[in-house]
């Protein structure tokens, strides 16, 4: 498939949208009438449609374009690469690390992004969450700090160099959204969903212009959700409808855009089945549900032939389904024949391979990765040897995988960064 990429102006445009919203809300009193900000709907043209910044429609360019030409001309085939791994933090407590996240993606202009929690003590008593960021082709890393945190976050982004980051903040009992406004500056900003804890459930997930965010609160069965759509006149973020007699349940991902002015989430019912649904945001309604799901969720994936995938824990293996909404087990199989730790991660390159990420869950907990081409057969790989944790993947500019996780060796543990190249 042809390579699209915005042009310069539209990029400038998409980035001077995001600024000029930013401050916008900065300037506003948003703690006085949360109402108001709030609730505004998206902004239109005089023609009365949605305003258009030139972001690709077909529904056949799924993501953004990868391998991209400029930057990669010749993209090496898989068995032409071999994993390479860098540490990225040395001397991470165990007892921190084996309960902590890590997360990665790629932005249009191969850009990598990882964020991760810093330790300036032994014990990890004040870690700071903070995001860092690596040319494509090159290999210095830029480091900044958006404050103290611990617990899940999750790293999204649509306009290269303005990622978000979403995360729990259980001290002051917000959800917070973090937007990168500047080299080293980011806005962030408290999502209203009442008083969030740790055991809340909440995920982030994007499509070409539009940021989704959902939150399920441990104390109820309802789960609420957010937009903020980058190609509005004025962005701000916009409450949609909430999505009642419904828990959290995905481990790793499982609220997905769809592309089609739509998104995806599995969930649990309030009998605590795992079933999967879809919100029309053309008419603001949850408008189908199917499942159930017989295993356990860790992440979910909607491919570019539309058929939406699943992968999690099941009785003594990882289990993988894929298939269309009216029918997503279609395809289902066990994959790695032993057993596995919960938390698995899933995503799709460029030329349609699936990808899982997970480990073991032996009392060493390998990483491994499982890849299936396109029409081909599954094939598990052990990556790495050791005790692994928090994995999160990526797909880079030259369609080849990236994992960060941390890897520990008795009370200490490192963050690393493992990736295909040449």
């Amino acid at each position: 498939m042809g390579s699209r990429r915005p042009t310069s102006s539209v990029r400038f445009f998409l980035a001077a949208v995001l600024v000029g919203s930013f401050a916008f809300l900065e300037a506003c009193t948003c703690n006085d009438d949360l109402d108001g900000i709030w609730t505004f709907e998206e902004p239109y043209d005089d023609a009365g449609g949605p305003i258009d910044v030139g972001e690709p429609n077909d529904p056949d360019d799924w993501d953004w374009a990868f391998p991209d030409e400029e930057i990669e001309p010749d993209p090496p085939e898989w068995e032409e690469t071999r994993w390479v791994t860098e540490v990225i933090e040395d001397g991470v407590p165990r007892s921190f690390a084996d309960n902590d996240r890590t997360s990665v993606f790629i932005d249009r202009d191969g850009t990598v992004w990882l964020g991760y929690h810093r330790c300036y003590d032994p014990l990890c008593s004040n870690p700071i969450l903070v995001v860092g960021h690596r040319l494509a082709n090159q290999t210095e890393w830029v480091w900044e700090e958006i404050e103290p945190h611990s617990g899940l976050f999750g790293l999204q982004g649509i306009v290269a160099g303005y990622p978000i980051v979403v995360y729990l903040d259980a001290a002051a009992g917000e959800l917070k959204a973090a937007s990168r406004i500047g080299e080293g500056q980011w806005l962030i900003e408290s999502l209203p969903v009442g008083h969030a804890t740790a055991m809340d459930g909440f995920d982030v997930s994007r499509d070409h212009t539009r940021f989704y965010v959902s939150h399920a609160p441990s104390s109820s069965d309802t789960i609420d959700f957010f937009t903020y759509n980058i190609a509005a006149a004025y962005p701000v973020w916009r409450r949609l409808q909430p999505l009642d007699g419904a828990r959290s349940a995905a481990y790793e991902r499982g609220l997905k855009g769809g592309n089609q002015m739509n998104f995806f989430l599995v969930h649990r019912d309030t009998w605590g089945s795992y079933l999967l649904s879809e919100y029309d945001l053309g008419t603001d309604t949850w408008t189908r549900s199917t499942g159930q799901f017989p295993h356990a969720i860790s992440s979910l994936l909607v491919r570019q032939n539309h058929e939406i995938c699943t992968a999690g824990p099941a009785a003594n293996d990882l289990r993988v389904t894929c298939g269309p909404f009216e029918d997503p087990r279609r395809h289902d199989q066990q994959i790695h024949g032993s057993s596995v730790y919960y938390l698995s991660s899933m995503i799709e390159s460029r030329d349609q391979t699936l990808f899982v990420a997970y480990h073991s869950g032996s009392s060493q907990q390998d990483l491994y990765v499982a890849r299936r081409p396109d029409g081909g057969s599954w094939e598990t790989e052990r990556v790495f040897s050791g005790d692994t944790f928090g994995i999160s993947t990526a797909i880079d500019h030259r369609d080849h995988l990236l994992m960060s996780y941390y890897h520990c060796t008795g009370s200490s543990c490192s963050l690393q960064l493992t990736e295909r190249t040449p």
